[in-house]
């Protein structure tokens, strides 16, 4: 066997990198505030990932999200809002983001810092879980239909672990978390003095961000 042109692959056994808190605000001459905040997540080797992936759900990255229907819906404080998470070789992100007006800023946070809050407190319904689950199954189903997304979950499967991953492996470890899994995830990463934040836009948000630290 010729394995002169054969690429292997180490295991990353660097050293975490720590994340730094810090805010920024920046002015410009633009209509809306963007803001977004979040702080380090979860890698692709740590098993926590998954129970993070359904908390994402719950809270922000679809129209039924907690922070989508209370913060756009019910509220009406901005056009778009919606969390996100994502897992890296030794380090992963979780994120929160959204665009308003001036004036609607101090609401927004306030609601952010709230649900957040609630999160924390084990307020994660059954219902909300399962449904979490649901979505993930659907779309990750759906996702093996695009060739470009079957490529590259194989080649980063390949490169962190070694081998292929068997769809129905990630779903088994989806269909098992429960709302203890949440509930400690949840602590885990939701602490407010640990977020940074960054944002640009018109001037006046100044005064609802200078200083500004989450609570939850």
């Amino acid at each position: 066997m010729n394995t002169e042109n054969k690429v292997v692959y180490q295991k990353d056994n660097r050293e975490k990198p720590e994340s730094i808190t810090r805010n920024v605000t920046v002015n410009r001459d633009i209509e809306q505030v963007y803001f977004i905040c979040g702080r380090g997540g979860y890698s692709c080797r740590d098993e926590n990932r998954f129970p993070m992936a359904l908390l994402n759900m719950i809270l922000g990255s679809s129209f039924s999200s907690r922070l989508f229907q209370k913060v756009r819906e019910r509220e009406g404080l901005c056009y778009s809002i919606g969390s996100s998470s994502a897992s890296y070789s030794d380090v992963g992100e979780f994120t929160i983001s959204f665009s308003t007006s001036v004036k609607n800023l101090p609401f927004i946070l306030d609601a952010i810092n709230n649900e957040l809050k609630l999160i924390k407190s084990e307020n994660i319904s059954k219902e909300e879980l399962e449904n979490a689950k649901g979505r993930f199954r659907g779309s990750y189903v759906l996702a093996q239909e695009i060739n470009e997304w079957k490529m590259v979950k194989m080649a980063m499967q390949e490169m962190m672990f070694g081998r292929l991953i068997p769809y129905n492996e990630t779903l088994h470890k989806i269909k098992s978390i429960t709302l203890e899994d949440l509930n400690r995830v949840a602590v885990d990463v939701l602490t407010g003095e640990k977020f940074s934040f960054a944002s640009i836009g018109p001037e006046g948000k100044e005064k609802y961000l200078k200083g500004f630290k989450f609570s939850f």
